[in-house]
């Protein structure tokens, strides 16, 4: 029996397009949510689906500075780590 490469990649095309639109609808499944017991980083943005930041978590190398519309700017005398609202 004698495959058609043509209906051979047509199937792998078949199959691939289905499990990439499967892992697509699983990983953005509403009310997943994940668990761990560390994380290292150096900065967490919170923003609004917007875009607006709303609050900075950060050690004292990148912590935010003065947002003033939309643009941040590096405040003068702020050396140390903290949370920003």
């Amino acid at each position: 029996m004698k495959i058609d490469a043509s209906r051979a990649l047509g199937a792998y095309a078949a199959v691939a397009t289905c499990a990439a639109i499967w892992f697509a609808l699983v990983g953005a499944a509403p009310g997943s949510t994940r668990r761990f017991e560390i994380i290292d980083v150096q900065r967490i943005n919170v923003r609004e689906t917007d875009g607006t930041l709303r609050m900075v978590i950060a050690g004292n190398d990148r912590i935010g500075g003065l947002i003033i519309g939309d643009t941040e700017y590096p405040h003068p005398g702020r050396t140390e780590a903290g949370v920003i609202f």
